[in-house]
């Protein structure tokens, strides 16, 4: 679900030439996450943690105190909740945040997190452009 909120938001603002700025909040959303998980470590909230191979560059079960999928899916309603003024919107947005937290893969507080976050940088780094 998030992939495709993605690629129609990618697909919609490069019309409004809102491209770059998009990816540069996803950009600036996903640097602040792994800093984050770097310097913290929560027990994992699925139970089946894996070791992987560069588990700092591709994360571990345990570097969850910022939701990415969270971040990318609120960067997306933010920059289209100014053309799409339905409540369609919102609702897919409502119903993918939950789902990331009924997956077991975040705690609730990782996504209450990633919307302090997404809702900074797109308020002080974004819409200064």
């Amino acid at each position: 679900m998030t992939i495709t909120l993605l690629v129609v938001s990618s697909l919609f603002l490069y019309t409004k030439r809102l491209t770059l700025p998009f990816f540069k909040c996803i950009l600036y959303c996903q640097l602040f996450k792994k800093l984050i998980g770097m310097l913290t470590i929560l027990p994992d909230s699925s139970g089946n943690c894996e070791s992987k191979n560069f588990q700092i560059i591709l994360g571990r079960c345990n570097d969850l105190v910022i939701s990415g999928h969270a971040c990318s899916i609120l960067t997306c309603y933010y920059f289209n909740r100014t053309y799409i003024k339905s409540y369609f919107l919102s609702l897919y947005v409502i119903i993918n945040l939950i789902l990331i937290v009924f997956s077991r893969n975040h705690y609730t507080i990782d996504v209450i997190f990633s919307f302090f976050v997404t809702n900074y940088i797109f308020e002080k780094y974004i819409l200064k452009l």
